[in-house]
């Protein structure tokens, strides 16, 4: 991510607690954490008014919504009962806890966290090399010799024709002898994996997904929306309180995952579901594992390429204005 790129996601991380602290001051005590803020707050400095005000009211337009949904925000028990708004620090997102923002009541112990996207929807940017071990950075598992036997020559070969000065796009067979076979390596050792060890879902669910359950909030600038999504996966987000229930109800029985390589027309894509209408079987389970395309069946590559949206996956309308 570039460094433009690294302050205005902040930049949009501190226009939601500058948000959420007006929203929630007028039901309860709130405060900022303002030294877990402070590069956060040096990025606000650095956009524009008019960029400022466009996170404003990119923030404006979920509130109501996570509102709805976790009435233990705006739930006051007695003047010392204060939320605590703060940002993660990047060493939270190393150790596995993936969100940005994190939304605490002390008195109760309780938590909820936001994960900020401006302009993408990326959750890891992970990817396949000649030196990385996937297998024990995702869940723990080094990858066998088979695995670095088969991805060796493919690496050694770009090697060789980057010295020649072939450039990526001049390789007109890149899928027959890069894509399709770092794909079927990459398959066969996750299978090898998953016989060692069952609970390799699990594991590679922690690294995609983080280990706590979260919100994700993605403004979209060109077109004006904000999305919110839940990540529901454990049931610690949606909590009614002592006194409110939540009036928008979160789903957490399925749960999609999608990892991949693509080309133009190749992908690698599978699902672990705990959704009884795509699969019968546990979160710990593989049995999806490319076994399916789009409408069901095996694909010609014997890839998995299925989708079932999250729930609740909202696109709100921004405010022509934020309040004042």
């Amino acid at each position: 991510m570039s460094n433009k790129s690294n302050d205005l996601g902040r930049a949009f991380e501190y226009a939601c607690l500058i948000e959420l602290k007006d929203r929630i001051t007028d039901h309860r005590p709130v405060l900022i954490n303002e030294e877990s803020a402070e590069a956060a707050h040096r990025a606000w400095n650095l956009v524009s008014a008019e960029q400022q005000n466009t996170f404003l009211t990119a923030a404006d337009a979920f509130v109501d919504t996570l509102f709805q949904a976790e009435p233990l925000i705006l739930e006051c028990d007695g003047d010392n009962d204060i939320i605590e708004l703060s940002i993660n620090k990047d060493s939270d997102a190393e150790g596995g806890d993936v969100r940005d923002i994190v939304i605490r009541r002390g008195k109760i112990q309780w938590d909820i966290g936001l994960s900020m996207k401006h302009n993408h929807f990326a959750a890891k940017h992970s990817r396949l090399s000649a030196k990385i071990d996937f297998g024990e950075k995702w869940y723990g598992i080094p990858c066998a010799d088979s695995y670095w036997d088969s991805i060796n020559p493919i690496f050694e070969n770009l090697r060789h024709l980057k010295q020649n000065e072939v450039a990526w796009h001049d390789m007109s067979d890149k899928e027959d002898t890069v894509y399709v076979p770092l794909l079927d390596a990459f398959k066969s050792e996750l299978l090898r994996a998953y016989e060692q060890d069952p609970t390799l879902p699990k594991r590679l669910i922690s690294y995609l997904l983080g280990i706590r359950d979260f919100y994700k909030v993605v403004a979209i600038d060109r077109k004006q929306l904000t999305e919110f999504q839940s990540f529901n996966l454990r049931g610690e987000l949606n909590n009614d309180g002592k006194h409110s229930k939540a009036t928008i109800v979160m789903l957490h029985d399925f749960l999609l995952v999608i990892i991949g390589l693509c080309s133009e027309t190749r992908f690698l894509f599978f699902m672990f579901c705990r959704y009884p209408r795509i699969c019968s079987h546990s979160l710990n389970c593989l049995c999806c594992l490319f076994e399916c395309d789009g409408s069901g069946h095996r694909s010609k590559l014997g890839y998995d390429f299925i989708w079932h949206p999250r729930s609740p996956h909202l696109r709100l309308n921004r405010p022509d204005s934020r309040p004042q």
